[in-house]
């Protein structure tokens, strides 16, 4: 008998062991497993065994002895044991190394040992000895994962604004407990949230009559009863709960609670143009949380990389609701900050038409500044934009007295003294106010960074929309192949850029002949030709009439005339009617110039900012026929308290 066998037992003190037959070793006196001996069944190069042992080999394993732990090997083990606030505080730190607790909780695999963007998982068989994965191993790690990137995409998020956009650093203070609050609203970490996903799936088998036979590859993966991965099933929980369109809503609120003048349009915008990580964002996740591994056999990018743009719309509405979710009392919009911004977008001064606007918001106060979980409500921009424009009617008389008309008959050197409203001073004011609107409509086109020209889409889908996405195979010809293309382009591309002369001569044309000093003095005093010139610009007039009209009924307004005859000459108010099943809108010309350039720099459609501008409108008769009835009629008997002089002081 080895030396092994003739230990004490720990039970009896009786020194001999029999073989069970079932690995291990029990006592020949009172039948009590050994602890120290265990029967592995390998071979007896792979132990460390005692050279003064009698017999050698034998594939037994003693727990005293100690194999020497390889630098390649890395231990195995539960990640749960780390407490959860040091886990959401090695979040919040923004640390660039992976926290330790996930560099050493399970063995990793080399990247390829997964499909790269179908999440579809291990290929290859794990390493012999590893422990087998658990159904608690697999949806700890998984939701840990998923939750993991989510905060580290709105921590770079928060902190490109504070880089690149001059936003407060108080966002990246805000983020974190603000997330955290909701992660732990949506139940993703309660116990029962693994069992209710797997019954979830399978009380919907999808009209399926055949089962679904789990593939080789996954057989060590647990399934549902219609033979589904619980991988996948426990990924598309976590990530409808908390999907990754949420990480802009959130970055967004936390703008919203410091105050800034930042809107959705432009959470929107710069995520598109990768000014702010988003659809790339999965890059550095993977740098910080490491590639995928075996108890979350997902791709990275399967995991966090958006499937769709940005919903405009929704984008408010989903921060109001978690907010509201959370229990948190949110302030209304930065009201003198976004209407300080849109008047200096549209050039407009600012020093006389802002305390208007201020003035206007504060005796108003309308509730739909504040943010709200309906997405089918007009946008608080919108709202925003209609106190602006309101104020602009206001103080330079726009209402429909034909100023944009007269402007157009005093640039062509024409006067018409049909249409007198008002006096000189005010039309020309007004008419340089839209003058000003009509050239910043032109320029508010917005474009993105990447639509300039075809190099910059070029590279913004290739840093941004395909970001990390390579040749199919490692083939060296096809990169080859893209590079050799990118060349020719560039090269027709400078072929391209010729000299005003190298044009001439590839059309085949004389450039355009100036004319000599006496030809520009025959022409001027020609009388003739002088009547021709009041002709054109009196087409000019009606052609920028027609054009106005033209874009008034892409948007389904109808041009009215200038206002004569006037009787009042006070604040108009324009009505929409309904014709052939859709609504039919009214406008001049000087209100709907104002109104559509707003409506742009919103990015919102005209007939939108149009209805929350008569939305507002309403709101202010409201106000004023309510306060003129205060005023004269003093308190009505509904509005007197109940309780008399004396009844109160009883109370007291």
């Amino acid at each position: 008998m080895r030396d092994h066998f003739k230990l004490p037992c720990h039970a009896c003190g009786n020194i001999g062991f029999a073989d069970g037959g079932d690995g291990f070793f029990y006592c020949t006196r009172c039948g009590s497993q050994t602890e120290d001996i265990v029967d592995t069944a390998v071979a007896e190069e792979d132990l460390i065994m005692d050279k003064t042992a009698d017999g050698g080999g034998g594939g037994i394993y003693l727990h005293s002895h100690r194999r020497q732990k390889s630098s390649q090997v890395q231990i195995k083990t539960e990640y749960m044991s780390q407490p959860q606030s040091q886990f959401w505080a090695s979040l919040r730190d923004g640390e660039d190394e992976p926290p330790p607790s996930m560099s050493g909780r399970v063995k990793t695999e080399p990247e390829d040992y997964y499909y790269d963007g179908d999440g579809m998982g291990p290929t290859e068989p794990e390493d012999f000895g590893s422990r087998a994965l658990t159904h608690d191993d697999f949806y700890t790690e998984i939701r840990m994962r998923y939750v993991m990137g989510i905060q580290i995409m709105i921590q770079m998020q928060c902190k490109a604004l504070v880089q690149k956009f001059k936003v407060s650093p108080l966002i990246c203070g805000f983020s974190g407990s603000l997330f955290m609050r909701f992660v732990l609203s949506t139940g993703v970490f309660s116990d029962e949230w693994a069992d209710e996903a797997i019954l979830e799936s399978e009380s919907q088998k999808e009209g399926l009559e055949d089962e679904i036979k789990p593939r080789v590859k996954f057989r060590g993966e647990p399934h549902n009863i219609h033979g589904k991965r619980a991988v996948m099933i426990w990924f598309r929980s976590v990530s409808k709960k908390i999907p990754v369109s949420y990480s802009l809503a959130i970055t967004y609120l936390v703008c919203h609670l410091a105050r800034e003048a930042i809107l959705p349009t432009d959470i929107s915008k710069w995520a598109l143009e990768g000014n702010i990580p988003y659809y790339a964002a999965y890059i550095e996740i993977q740098k910080q949380i490491g590639p995928p591994i075996a108890a979350c056999p997902i791709s990275t990018s399967f995991m966090f990389r958006p499937d769709q743009a940005v919903n405009l719309q929704k984008l408010e509405s989903v921060a109001a609701l978690i907010a509201q979710t959370i229990g948190l009392e949110l302030p209304p919009v930065n009201f003198y900050a976004i209407a300080s911004r849109y008047l200096t977008m549209l050039s407009l001064p600012i020093g006389k038409i802002l305390p208007a606007v201020c003035r206007i918001y504060e005796w108003s106060m309308p509730h739909e500044l504040w943010l709200s979980a309906n997405e089918f409500r007009l946008p608080t921009r919108v709202y925003v934009m209609s106190m602006v424009i309101v104020a602009v009617r206001i103080l330079f008389n726009l209402n429909g007295f034909g100023v944009w008309e007269k402007s157009l008959t005093r640039r062509n050197g024409i006067e018409d003294s049909n249409t007198d409203s008002s006096n000189t001073t005010d039309d020309y004011e007004a008419a340089e106010i839209l003058k000003a609107l009509e050239a910043r409509y032109k320029e508010l086109q917005d474009p993105y960074e990447y639509s300039k020209d075809l190099p910059a889409y070029l590279n913004h889908c290739k840093n941004v929309l395909f970001a990390g996405v390579g040749p199919s195979f490692d083939n060296r010809e096809e990169e080859r192949l893209i590079e050799d293309l990118w060349d020719i382009y560039q090269n027709l591309n400078d072929d391209c850029k010729l000299s005003e002369d190298e044009k001439v001569n590839i059309i085949g044309s004389a450039p355009v002949r100036k004319p000599t000093h006496e030809e520009t003095v025959v022409v001027t005093n020609d009388n003739p030709l002088e009547h021709d010139d009041k002709e054109d610009e009196e087409e000019e007039e009606e052609e920028s009439i027609r054009r106005l009209k033209l874009n008034m009924s892409e948007n389904r307004f109808c041009y009215i005339p200038p206002r004569v005859k006037v009787k009042r000459l006070d604040y108009l108010q324009y009505e929409r009617k309904r014709s052939k099943g859709h609504f039919t809108y009214v406008a001049h010309a000087d209100y709907y110039i104002v109104l559509r350039c707003c409506a742009r720099l919103a990015k919102v459609d005209v007939r939108i900012l149009h209805t929350g501008v008569m939305s507002f409108e309403r709101r202010l008769g409201w106000l004023e026929k309510r306060i003129d009835r205060c005023l004269q009629d003093g308190p009505t008997d509904a509005e007197t308290c109940d309780l008399s002089p004396n009844e109160l002081n009883e109370d007291d």
